[in-house]
């Protein structure tokens, strides 16, 4: 006879004979004796990382977060984030405790369309359909002014670690890049390119994204100076406005317009997965935490839902006029790192002057 009945674990005495039982975090194998430990990883308990230790598990975070009492969410450290959307003329600034609401830009006459920030520097940039410029904000010296003008852009987004703007342009058809300190830019991608609308940028890889909703709508990834462009999403697309990168879990979010969606897929556009399937007109979007917040026309608000689930779906703030772009500012959203690919360069005649 086989001590403990042959069980790996826990035996129990029955009238029909002992019955093989296993600790918490293990599983009873078809053999009825033989324990395996569980994978509790593989549920992805955790917000960000999650190590299978024998009977349990244990989650981590990645820098500039910390774990909450639950041992499994992981919050962004101090400061305080901020939500910057765009309503027409507007910027505004919301606290996500909802305790601050502050118009950072106000105009009579333009309309703001797309924003981004550098948080090191603590400057906005956005630009103006009216006048065809892009404008910018020192929130720490109070400065203001004129980055470029007569340039017709539609999405656009800082490279923080280069000090360079890119921008998407429906008129040229062309994605460019700009050094933040003289306004020069050049043309980065411009073959192929039909209708390029948001942008994303990922420093600390050197890859840029964006969305062409064009005759044949697509989703594309290249090097931040423009070589090396592939097609990563190019089925069930139509008007994909929105697009930004969870830089921890190395995921891709946007938002399709006309098809009513947001979706998710990994940095090389595999395991796509509808996250939210019935939104209303959705314009930009961007991820925080466990959290994707996005603006939506149809109900004049900007909404947040779980990113995992799409669930527990919150009005953050209702009442807007044709809410636009949206971004999260807070040092998460710009991490610190090396770049993974050769810098780019914008070339400065050296006859050129700062504007």
């Amino acid at each position: 006879m086989f001590a403990n009945a042959g069980c790996s674990d826990k035996c129990t005495a029955t009238p029909r004979g002992a019955i093989c039982h296993c600790h918490k975090g293990f599983r009873l194998l078809p053999d009825g004796k033989t324990c395996e430990d569980i994978d509790e990883c593989a549920a992805k308990p955790c917000s960000h990382y999650c190590v299978n230790i024998k009977g349990s598990f244990k989650c981590g975070c990645a820098e500039g977060y910390k774990l909450e009492p639950s041992e499994r969410v992981c919050k962004a450290k101090a400061p305080e984030a901020e939500l910057l959307f765009t309503t027409e003329g507007n910027l505004r600034s919301l606290s996500l405790d909802g305790h601050t609401y502050t118009t950072v830009v106000s105009s009579d006459t333009g309309l703001i369309q797309s924003i981004d920030f550098d948080f090191r520097r603590g400057t906005v940039y956005w630009n103006d359909l009216d006048d065809n410029t892009i404008r910018y904000m020192s929130e720490s010296t109070e400065k203001a002014g004129v980055l470029l003008r007569d340039t017709p852009t539609d999405g656009i987004a800082v490279d923080w670690m280069a000090s360079n703007l890119y921008y998407t342009s429906l008129e040229t058809h062309a994605l460019w890049a700009c050094t933040l300190n003289l306004g020069v830019c050049t043309p980065v991608v411009s073959d192929g390119v039909d209708k390029p609308r948001a942008i994303a940028l990922y420093p600390t890889k050197g890859l840029m994204f964006w969305t062409d909703w064009g005759r044949h709508p697509v989703i594309q990834r290249s090097w931040m100076d423009g070589t090396n462009k592939v097609t990563i999403i190019r089925h069930n697309l139509v008007w994909p406005n929105g697009l930004t990168i969870d830089y921890v879990l190395d995921q891709l979010y946007w938002v399709d317009a006309k098809m009513n969606t947001i979706q998710s897929a990994d940095l090389n556009g595999s395991r796509r997965r509808t996250v939210v399937p019935n939104v209303y007109h959705p314009y930009s979007i961007v991820v925080f935490e466990d959290h994707i917040f996005w603006s939506d026309w149809a109900h004049k608000s900007v909404i947040r839902a779980n990113k995992f689930t799409g669930l527990n779906q919150t009005t953050v703030q209702g009442n807007l006029r044709k809410p636009m772009d949206i971004k999260m500012r807070h040092p998460v959203r710009q991490p610190s790192g090396q770049y993974q690919h050769q810098l780019l360069v914008v070339n400065v005649p050296i006859c050129e002057s700062p504007r």
